[in-house]
């Protein structure tokens, strides 16, 4: 069974074309040798990229979204409590990325956009209490938009881990998986008002309702 480890390199090849004829071809046996080119991605220079990039540009990039999800739809939902409305609006978060998926802007790489949609929203819902939370604690949306971007540069460092196979592929899903859950039951766990149903620190939109 495989195990997941860290690539001294990321090697990615791509065949360019066929190289010249061998000398013995000449006569006319040509026989094309690929030509073959290896680029070596640093994994600390990809893991650097990952801590400034998302705090920055990743951050300016997520608070379009943010703005929507946790800066109004937060607040007009709250009145459900806590984890209906941060659940409802990661269905809805997930389900605006389908028409460019359907396009053919894959997130996931399935071939079937049916697939990368759902796990598109798999992915949004277990996220979404986790943003839902840091919102209201920190009183801004951009405290959500600056660990949306994080999230989102994070991803690139999937790619420095060998071999990249289904095994390899499953264990890192369920690895994330099990830290959003933990997070889940730590919210749940440290901040009672998240159970009670009430919004404390609410969103604006949701001041003056009734808890």
């Amino acid at each position: 069974m495989a195990k997941v480890r860290p690539a001294q390199g990321v090697a990615l090849e791509k065949l360019l074309r066929a190289g010249p004829p061998t000398p013995s071809g000449i006569g006319g046996n040509l026989e094309p040798r690929p030509v073959v080119m290896t680029v070596h991605v640093s994994i600390r220079d990809q893991i650097g990229r990952s801590l400034w990039v998302g705090p920055s540009l990743g951050a300016l990039l997520a608070l379009g979204e943010e703005i929507g999800w946790r800066g109004y739809l937060l607040g007009e939902l709250l009145p459900l409590g806590f984890w209906r409305s941060s659940l409802l609006i990661g269905v809805v978060w997930g389900l605006w990325h389908a028409p460019g998926i359907f396009l053919g802007s894959r997130v996931y790489f399935f071939a079937d956009p049916i697939a990368d949609l759902l796990a598109q929203v798999a992915t949004t819902l277990l996220l979404s209490p986790l943003l839902s939370w840091i919102r209201i604690r920190s009183g801004t949306v951009l405290a959500a938009a600056i660990f949306h971007g994080g999230v989102n540069a994070a991803t690139w460092l999937l790619g420095l881990y060998e071999p990249r196979d289904s095994w390899n592929g499953a264990t890192m899903v369920l690895a994330g998986v099990l830290v959003l859950l933990a997070a889940w039951a730590a919210i749940a766990f440290l901040d009672r008002s998240t159970v009670r149903g009430v919004p404390r620190a609410a969103p604006e939109a949701s001041q003056g309702r009734a808890p």
